[in-house]
């Protein structure tokens, strides 16, 4: 795990930025699986894949305030398997 203070991206530029950077020269392709939201609460959760050029699978969980993002945290697991074979042993 990176520590917080250690990637730090405000604004969809920056997160934009930081994507891109992870997928190459190719643009960025998520995949969202699964996709958890509390509207009481305003937090989500969501499972992912990313690439094209490297593939991370990984988990998000956002904060909403005034229907804009106002906390993000993530957890992902760089890995050269598709979603099935990487989720094979612990697939719901």
């Amino acid at each position: 795990m990176v520590p917080q203070a250690r990637q730090v991206y405000t604004g969809r530029t920056a997160l934009y930025e930081f994507f891109a950077s992870a997928a190459g020269p190719e643009k960025p392709h998520m995949n969202g699986h699964r996709l958890a939201f509390d509207p009481a609460t305003q937090v989500g959760f969501g499972e992912y894949t990313v690439g094209p050029n490297s593939r991370y699978h990984g988990v998000v969980a956002v904060k909403l305030e005034n229907a804009k993002i106002h906390s993000w945290r993530e957890y992902q697991y760089k890995s050269d398997l598709d979603r099935e074979s990487f989720t094979r042993n612990g697939h719901f």
